[in-house]
């Protein structure tokens, strides 16, 4: 992944926290008063979000909605990566450009 490209994507990434950070802090889950399959299904990316360069330090309507869904009877995290991204990146450019004959 280019610079340009990577960059793009983090700040599309901090476009979609802005818009739950300013939903979040009107409503405890991303929709309404109790968790549902959207909460589920953007807790990991956003709470991975570190891992992409990306900190969550300026949202703390964010952080604190990390926190209720950690807070869920039978919450499993998923493992964080401590090479973050660019060990992602790495893999999968090898991947796409490695010479097979």
């Amino acid at each position: 992944m280019t610079s340009a490209k990577a960059e793009e994507e983090i700040g599309r990434a901090k476009n979609l926290f802005d818009v739950m950070e300013k939903h979040l802090k009107t409503s405890p889950f991303l929709v309404g008063n109790v968790p549902t399959i959207a909460d589920i299904a953007n807790y990991t990316y956003t709470a991975h979000a570190s891992e992409g360069g990306i900190s969550l330090d300026p949202y703390p309507a964010l952080r604190d909605w990390l926190q209720r869904i950690e807070l869920m009877p039978g919450f499993v995290p998923m493992a964080k990566s401590p090479l973050g991204l660019a060990c992602h990146f790495s893999v999968l450019k090898s991947h796409l450009f490695s010479t097979k004959e």
